[in-house]
């Protein structure tokens, strides 16, 4: 792939993009101090936050962040959804910026891959590290969903998905072949997989499941590691608190004290001692209750699957009986 650079430096650039919103602009701020705390410094990091809303406080507060080595921007993604946008899905806490990731490739064509990593997260590792992997021709590099291990959603994404439990990726942290999404017309493809499917489960993540199957260079999960037991023995260069597993609201958190230390540089300190301060029993009792209703919509989804499989076996039979 080809190396980039800009007028604003002679070092090669990484891009790097987040997709957020006000609500998150403090866990933003975290995430952003740990990479440019332990990026490679023999590199230039342009850092794009796709969002629609964001107050001008905290656009201040984040581009602070920056440094001698970085540049971080803004960048609204609405008119280039707004024809798909009453077709987009989203619940619980996520909201349309989840699905920002899909339209990189085209709204970005000077880049010809990036990395992008969700707001919920810390990078005690040199990003760099990633960016530079060659994954040959593959449209992603992505790390397996440790939540395949709940057996009800292995089941969804085969059945659901058509997707290899062993082989569904979180979409949380990715390095992003820009130039072959280009070259496949990963948005077109998109946006013609959302006119005929809706997936309510893992919603965007399900949609690069499917576009992206047979396409994935596989990181080790030390690159998306999620705060549970067992899933390896390296250091962990990419923290993800997804779900409930959250130290902003919750004490005990496994590697919380990573959050903690880049918390108290992030310029937002404050601000996330009180969130958790004010995270309340009812809060905690609807994080349970988010859990709960993703096990039962995607037992929902396995359902529908059944119930269309066995009436395409039906309408077979039938066919097959008329020939006769």
């Amino acid at each position: 792939m080809s190396r980039t650079y800009m007028p604003e430096t002679s070092k090669e650039i990484i891009p790097i993009f987040f997709a957020t919103d006000d609500n998150y602009a403090p866990f933003l701020a975290v995430s952003i101090r740990s990479l440019l705390d332990n990026a490679d410094k023999n590199y230039f990091y342009r850092i794009h936050i796709l969002t629609s809303v964001m107050s001008a406080s905290n656009k201040r507060k984040l581009t602070a962040l920056a440094g001698e080595n970085a540049k971080i921007s803004f960048d609204n993604p609405e008119k280039k959804l707004a024809h798909i946008m009453e077709s987009l899905a989203v619940r619980d806490y996520y909201s349309i910026a989840t699905y920002y990731r899909l339209f990189i490739a085209d709204m970005f064509p000077e880049y010809d891959k990036a990395v992008y990593i969700d707001s919920d997260t810390v990078v005690p590792g040199d990003i760099s590290k990633m960016y530079f992997t060659d994954i040959g021709a593959n449209l992603v590099g992505a790390i397996h969903d440790n939540v395949m291990a709940v057996p009800t959603f292995g089941e969804y994404v085969e059945k659901v998905l058509d997707v290899s439990r062993s082989r569904y990726f979180n979409a949380g942290i990715l390095l992003m072949n820009l130039k072959q999404f280009r070259i496949t017309d990963m948005e077109g493809r998109f946006i013609e997989l959302l006119s005929k499917r809706k997936f309510p489960v893992a919603q965007d993540q399900d949609y690069l499941n499917i576009l992206c199957r047979d396409k994935v260079y596989y990181f080790g999960y030390e690159w998306n590691l999620v705060p549970v037991e067992g899933l390896t023995d390296k250091a962990p260069q990419i923290i993800h608190y997804k779900m409930a597993l959250r130290p902003w609201h919750y004490d005990g958190i496994k590697y919380g004290e990573y959050f903690w230390k880049y918390a108290e540089t992030s310029g937002y300190y404050a601000n996330i001692c009180e969130i958790k301060k004010n995270h309340s029993a009812i809060d905690k009792l609807k994080d349970k209750m988010v859990g709960e209703g993703l096990l039962a919509l995607a037992r929902e989804e396995i359902a529908k699957a059944e119930a269309e499989a066995e009436s395409d076996e039906e309408s077979s039979v039938r066919c097959a009986l008329c020939a006769l």
